[in-house]
C-alpha cells in the first residue's frame, strides 16, 4: 500500500507574508488534498469501499422500490419518497447511517498512521507548511472522496424523481444532507484516531470504539441536572434522524460542524506535541480547553430559544398540524411536565432517567418548537399495580420492598420515591389505576396525559395536543343519561360505550381527546355546564319530568345525541315528535352473503361530507356498521332543518313494518338557538359504538371508529377531537413495474459496480507496472 505524503520532487510555494498568506494556505491544503486523493485511489481500499457502498445502497433502494410497487399493486397508496428513502430502520438513509460507522474507519485509518509507519511524517512536518494545513488538507481529501458517495445517492434521488410523479425532492435531499454531515463527523474522528498510532488496523478499531462511545455517552449522567443535557448533546446517536425525517435543525447542523472541528483541533494538538517540548499537563489542558469551548457552544446553540428549524417535507409533516396550532393558540411560557412513574408498573423501565432526553425528544420536542419552553422532570412512586407477574414472582413482598429493589437495580435514590398515600394526596392517581402518566402544569392549570394499552404505548400528537389544549380551553362536558335502561360509559358490558368514551387506556377514547365525561340520573335537572347530552337507547318509558328537563335543555341551545334501537319507537316517538322526527316500526335488514341481514352497512351522505364528516384515508369505501337499526321519517317542526347523516340504500328494507323504506338511518340538524349554534343528531342504532361492535373482525374495512370521532367533533363545534390530519401524500404513483425493476436491478447491481471494478482494477494494475 502506497504511503500518502508530499513527494520530495514537488516544490511547494515559499511562505510569504501579508495578503499572499491566504493563497499560500489554500494552495498548500489543495496540494496535500490532491496528493492524498491520488494515494487513496491507487490503493484497493478506496475502490472496494465504492463498490461495496454502491452495492449495499442499491440493494436497499431496490428492495424499498419493490415494496412500493407491490403495495400500489395491492391498492394501497404509500408515500413513495418516505418509503424508499426515509422509512425507519428499512429506508435507504436509515441503512446508510448505520453502515457509515464501518465505512469511514477503513477510509481514514491510514491518513496519518501510514505516514507515521513509514517515517514520512517527519518530512511532512519539516516542509514549509504548517501542521494545520496538513490536517485540513488530509481532511479535505476525505470530504471530496465522500462527495462520490453523495453523488451516487443524488443519482438515486434523481432517478426516483423520474419514476415517481410529484416526488418530494426537498424531503429526500434533507436526508442526504444528514448523511453527508454524519459522514464528515465520522471522518474527523477517524483522522484523529489515525494520528494516535502507527498501525492502520489499530486506528480503524479505535475509531469504531470511539464512535460507539460517542453514541453511548448520551445515557451517562442522566440523573444529574445539566450534566444530563451536556452528555445528551455530546451523543452522536440519532443526530441525523430529524434530517432523515425532513427537518433540518440548526442545533444538529452546528453539532456536526462543532464536533468535526473539535477532533480536527485534537488532531492538530497531537501532531504539534511532536514538535513542542511541553509537560503533559499543559497538553491535557489544551485538550480540555478545546472540549470545553465546543461543549459550551454546542449546549447554548441547542437551547430551544437558540434553535431554528426548516421543515423540508411536503406538506410540513414535521411541523405541528394546523389543527394543533389552532387548538394551542395562547399557550406560551414554560410548561412543566412531571412524569409520574409507578416503580411497580410493568412499563416502569421505559422511564428510567437514562432515557429521559430520548423520551422528551420523542414526545414533546415537536410541540416545544412552536409553543415555547417545556421542562420535564421525573417523580417515581410506588403503589398498587396491575403488574400481576411482578407479584407472582415476588410472593409476600410489600410494595415498598419491591420499590426498594427497583431503585437499587436501577441506581435510583429510594428516598425520592413517593408512597401510595403521598401520591394520592398530591396527584390523586387512584382514578388512573396508579399507572405511569404525565402531570402537566401551566400557570395555575393542570392536566393529565396518558400512555395507552396498544403497541405504540406512548401518546402522539393528537393526544398530546388535546391534553395541552385543556390548559387554555375548558374541556367539552359530555353527559350520558341513565335510569331508563340506557347504555352506560363506566360499565364494561359488550353493548356499553365505555371503550369509546371513558376508557383511560384507549387511545381514541373521548376522555383522551379533550372531553370530560360523566353520567347523570334521568330524573335530575340537566346541569347548565353540560355541552353534549347523550341518551343511548332507553328501553323504559321516559318520565314526564325527564322529557321536560330535556326539552328545557334543547330550548337553551344544548347539543344532543339521541340513539335508539328497533322496537323503541313507542318510547322515543313522543320526544322525536317535538323535534320533527318519527321512528318507524320494525328493523332495517340488508341481505348479504355470509353476514346477518340485520348487520346494516351504512355510508355517509353528501350533506355529512359537507358538514365535516370524512372518510378515512386508508379505507374510504368502508361502511359504518349498524348491528340492528331503525329508520326515521322526517317531519317539519321546531324550525329544525334535518338532513340525512347515514344514507338509505336500495337493498335495505324495514322488516316488520308496513313502510318499506325510511328517509334515513341517522339524521342531523343545526340551528341558531339561544345565541349559539345548536347541533342535534339522532341515530337509529346504539351499537355502532359499542365494545362488541368494535371487536368485530368483519368487515375489516368498517369505519365506525372514524365515524364516532367525526360525530363528536361535529357536536363539539370542531374543537375536539383535535383534527391533526394532513393532506394526503402526492407521491403515491410510480412509473415502474416489477419487470422493469429487474432491468434496473441489472444496472445498479451489475453494470455500475462492474464499471467501478474495471476502472479501479485498471488504475491499480497501471500503478503496479509503473
Amino acid at each position: 500500500m502506497s504511503q500518502i505524503s508530499i513527494s520530495t520532487n514537488q516544490v511547494l510555494p515559499t511562505r510569504t507574508l501579508g495578503s499572499n498568506s491566504i493563497v499560500f494556505t489554500l494552495n498548500s491544503m489543495l496540494k496535500i488534498a490532491g496528493n492524498e486523493l491520488h494515494s487513496l485511489f491507487v490503493s484497493p481500499i478506496a475502490w472496494a469501499m465504492l463498490i461495496v457502498f454502491t452495492l449495499q445502497t442499491s440493494i436497499v433502494f431496490l428492495n424499498m422500490t419493490s415494496e412500493v410497487i407491490r403495495m400500489m399493486f395491492a391498492g394501497f397508496e404509500p408515500a413513495a419518497t418516505l418509503m424508499i428513502f426515509a422509512r425507519v430502520r428499512l429506508g435507504t438513509f436509515d441503512q446508510l447511517y448505520g453502515n457509515l460507522m464501518f465505512y469511514l474507519p477503513l477510509l481514514t485509518m491510514g491518513l496519518i498512521s501510514r505516514e507515521r509507519q513509514h517515517g514520512s511524517i517527519r518530512l511532512l512536518m519539516s516542509s514549509p507548511i504548517t501542521i494545520g494545513q496538513v490536517v485540513l488538507g488530509k481532511y479535505l481529501a476525505i470530504l471530496i472522496y465522500l462527495l462520490i458517495f453523495v453523488a451516487f445517492m443524488f443519482g438515486l434521488i434523481v432517478l426516483s424523481g423520474v419514476l415517481v410523479p410529484n416526488f418530494d425532492y426537498p424531503y429526500a435531499l434533507s436526508g442526504l444532507i444528514g448523511f453527508y454531515l454524519l459522514a464528515i463527523t465520522y471522518a474527523s474522528v477517524g483522522l484523529f484516531m489515525s494520528s494516535q498510532t502507527n498501525h492502520q488496523v489499530v486506528a480503524a478499531i479505535a475509531t469504531i470504539a470511539l464512535l460507539a462511545a460517542l453514541s453511548f455517552i448520551g445515557s451517562i449522567g442522566q440523573r444529574v441536572p445539566l450534566i444530563d443535557d451536556i452528555a445528551y448533546w455530546l451523543s452522536i446517536d440519532g443526530r441525523a434522524e430529524l434530517m432523515r425525517e425532513g427537518l433540518v435543525a440548526t442545533k444538529d447542523v452546528l453539532y456536526f460542524v462543532s464536533v468535526s472541528a473539535l477532533f480536527l483541533v485534537f488532531t492538530f494538538l497531537k501532531l504539534s506535541a511532536g514538535q513542542l517540548s511541553e509537560p503533559g499537563w499543559r497538553r491535557g489542558l489544551k485538550y480540555a480547553a478545546a472540549l470545553m469551548v465546543v461543549v459550551v457552544f454546542g449546549y447554548i446553540s441547542s437551547l430551544p430559544q437558540m434553535t431554528a428549524y426548516v421543515d423540508l417535507t411536503r406538506p410540513d409533516n414535521q411541523t405541528l398540524s394546523v389543527g394543533s396550532q389552532q387548538a394551542l393558540a395562547g399557550l406560551d411560557g414554560t410548561v412543566e411536565i412531571t412524569v409520574l412513574v409507578n416503580a411497580l408498573d410493568v412499563n416502569a423501565s421505559r422511564f428510567l432517567p437514562a432515557r429521559r432526553n430520548v423520551l422528551y425528544r420523542r414526545l414533546f420536542e415537536q410541540h416545544e418548537r412552536q409553543i415555547g419552553r417545556f421542562r420535564m422532570n421525573y417523580q417515581f412512586y410506588y403503589a398498587d399495580s396491575e403488574n400481576e407477574r411482578l407479584y407472582e414472582a415476588n410472593p409476600g413482598k410489600s410494595n415498598e420492598q419491591l420499590a426498594r429493589e427497583f431503585a437499587e437495580q436501577n441506581r435510583l435514590d429510594f428516598d425520592d420515591f413517593l408512597s401510595q398515600e403521598e401520591v394520592d394526596q398530591r396527584y390523586g392517581l387512584a382514578a388512573e389505576s396508579y399507572r405511569s402518566i404525565y402531570w402537566i402544569e401551566w400557570q395555575d392549570q393542570t392536566t393529565i396525559l396518558r400512555n395507552f394499552d396498544d403497541q405504540i404505548y406512548f401518546p402522539r400528537e393528537p393526544e398530546i395536543s388535546a391534553a395541552l389544549s385543556g390548559l387554555v380551553v375548558e374541556p367539552r362536558q359530555v353527559a350520558y343519561v341513565y335510569g331508563h335502561g340506557e347504555r352506560r360509559i363506566f360499565r364494561a358490558g359488550g353493548s356499553d360505550h365505555r371503550r369509546h368514551v371513558s376508557n383511560v387506556r384507549a387511545r381514541d377514547s373521548l376522555l383522551n381527546h379533550g372531553f370530560e365525561v360523566s353520567e347523570i340520573a334521568g330524573e335530575q335537572p340537566i346541569p347548565a355546564d353540560i355541552d353534549i347530552l347523550v341518551i343511548a337507547a332507553p328501553n323504559e318509558p321516559l318520565s314526564e319530568s325527564f322529557v321536560n328537563n330535556l326539552l328545557s335543555y334543547v330550548d337553551a341551545g344544548g347539543d344532543l345525541l339521541l340513539l335508539t334501537e328497533p322496537g323503541q319507537e313507542s318510547i322515543v316517538n313522543p320526544l322525536l315528535a317535538v323535534l320533527g322526527l318519527r321512528q318507524l316500526p320494525g328493523e332495517i335488514v340488508q341481505p348479504k352473503e355470509d353476514f346477518p341481514a340485520e348487520l346494516v352497512y351504512a355510508s355517509l351522505t353528501e350533506p355529512a361530507a359537507a358538514a365535516g364528516f370524512e372518510m378515512p384515508r386508508r379505507n374510504p369505501d368502508g361502511p359504518v356498521v349498524l348491528p340492528g337499526a331503525a329508520g326515521f321519517a322526517l317531519q317539519s317542526n321546531r324550525d329544525l332543518n334535518w338532513w340525512p347523516l347515514l344514507a338509505w340504500t336500495d337493498d335495505m328494507n324495514i322488516e316488520g313494518s308496513s313502510v318499506p323504506s325510511a328517509d334515513a338511518l341517522a339524521v342531523a340538524a343545526e340551528r341558531q338557538q339561544a345565541g349559539q349554534t345548536q347541533r342535534i343528531i339522532v341515530i337509529g342504532d346504539a351499537d355502532f359504538m359499542s365494545t362488541a361492535t368494535r371487536s368485530l373482525r368483519e368487515p375489516e374495512d368498517k369505519i365506525n371508529e372514524a365515524f364516532v370521532t367525526d360525530l363528536f367533533r361535529f357536536l363539539a363545534d370542531g374543537r375536539y377531537p383535535i383534527d391533526t390530519s394532513r393532506p394526503a401524500p402526492l407521491d403515491t404513483e410510480i412509473n415502474l413495474d416489477l419487470r422493469q425493476l429487474d432491468r434496473l436491478r441489472i444496472v445498479l447491481l451489475g453494470v455500475i459496480p462492474g464499471l467501478l471494478l474495471i476502472w479501479g482494477g485498471w488504475i491499480l494494475l497501471s500503478r503496479r507496472r509503473v
